[in-house]
């Protein structure tokens, strides 16, 4: 009888051990299945973003690129002259952006990008801007051939050639994109263009934009490449001294940055 009872005691401890081990393991079994389901997940969501992204690229890539070249009434040769003609500087974080056509008429519209900007630090004018946001149109942007006046010098386009959008870039340069940190020095006055909200414009469009180089940590103003008609050595020259010219403007701006609270 005590053998007997012995056995079976045994028998019970081994059950009730076996099934907490398999317990546990099924509980173990559970939780790892659950982390690798949220990593997949994860890695799902990034590789959508990722893949959204690229179809985003590839889809701007595809639309035309028109240059238009950009007359500066003003020689921006130093960050002082910039400052001067600016109703302001500011430091900030685009955080949104969307095409703008603004129409006129009588004649051809012209392609401006939105940028909502979140200011960070004023540099020069309303510092009571810090930590709101304010509207820059840039020129350029995405516009259709048909408001781009295209069916005026081209009477044989077809209508669907004619909502075709192309992408409109002064001199070649891309604009600001969410994301972005960038200085801009900014002018309100537009003269007698109309809209339906209050916004800001660069002051010479690219030469008063600087944007964060991620790399360096620095903001540059990025300046097209000049195609000269007098041939290699003067554009070499030419290149060679805005380029000097630039360089010091960039390390001022750096400067004024770090000294600006």
């Amino acid at each position: 009888m005590n053998k007997q009872l012995f056995i079976l005691t045994f028998f019970i401890l081994v059950f009730t051990t076996s099934s907490g081990c398999s317990s546990q393991k099924s509980i173990q079994n559970v939780d790892k299945k659950n982390k690798t389901e949220e990593k997949i997940n994860a890695t799902n969501e990034y590789t959508k973003e990722m893949k959204s992204s690229e179809k985003k690229k590839s889809t701007e890539t595809e639309k035309e690129v028109v240059m238009t070249s950009s007359a500066m009434a003003i020689e921006f040769d130093s960050l002082e002259t910039i400052k001067k003609t600016s109703t302001l500087g500011v430091e900030g974080l685009v955080v949104a952006e969307e095409p703008y056509v603004h129409t006129q008429e009588g004649g051809p519209s012209t392609p401006y990008t939105k940028l909502v900007l979140e200011v960070t630090k004023v540099l020069s004018g309303d510092t009571s801007l810090v930590g709101q946001t304010i509207i820059i149109l840039e020129s350029g942007g995405e516009i259709t051939k048909e408001e781009l006046g295209f069916k005026e010098k081209f009477p044989g386009m077809t209508e669907e050639e004619l909502q075709e959008e192309v992408i409109v870039q002064s001199d070649g340069l891309e604009n600001t994109r969410v994301g972005e940190e960038i200085i801009g020095f900014l002018t309100n006055d537009m003269g007698d263009m109309l809209t339906e909200f209050p916004f800001y414009s660069f002051m010479g469009e690219y030469q008063s934009r600087f944007k964060k180089n991620e790399e360096t940590d620095r903001f540059e103003r990025e300046l097209p490449e000049k195609g000269f008609e007098e041939g290699q050595k003067y554009r070499r020259s030419v290149a060679s001294e805005e380029e000097i010219r630039n360089n010091a403007i960039n390390d001022e701006l750096n400067q004024l940055v770090e000294t600006t609270k």
